[in-house]
């Protein structure tokens, strides 16, 4: 059991977690620096959360040729009525675990 406002572990994702991401699969390349847009995949592999003010969320995205995205991305809570925000995108070959990334503010 994760401790309160601790990341947990990483587990593979569900349709739910792949319709989140689906719904913000432009902003998620948009703060790429690459172009992962013609890639063969963008499937979610496995992810975490962590529950603080809203939920943060790390993903591993499969993108093909072996490679991933590794994304940050704030859930705020439902009241705020405010949308996902993507905080940080890397890419990393599909092999490596799961990172926990830190905020890159652009």
């Amino acid at each position: 059991m994760p401790l309160a406002g601790g990341h947990s572990e990483p587990k593979p994702a569900t349709e739910e977690i792949q319709a989140k991401v689906e719904s913000i699969k432009s902003d998620i390349e948009a703060r790429y620096d690459g172009s992962s847009q013609n890639n063969e995949t963008f499937q979610v592999v496995e992810f975490r959360r962590q529950v603080v003010a809203g939920t943060v969320y790390h993903f591993k995205i499969d993108i093909g040729n072996e490679k991933c995205l590794m994304a940050k991305v704030f859930e705020p809570l439902p009241h705020t009525k405010q949308p996902m925000e993507v905080q940080n995108v890397v890419c990393k070959p599909l092999n490596e675990p799961l990172v926990t990334l830190a905020t890159k503010r652009t």
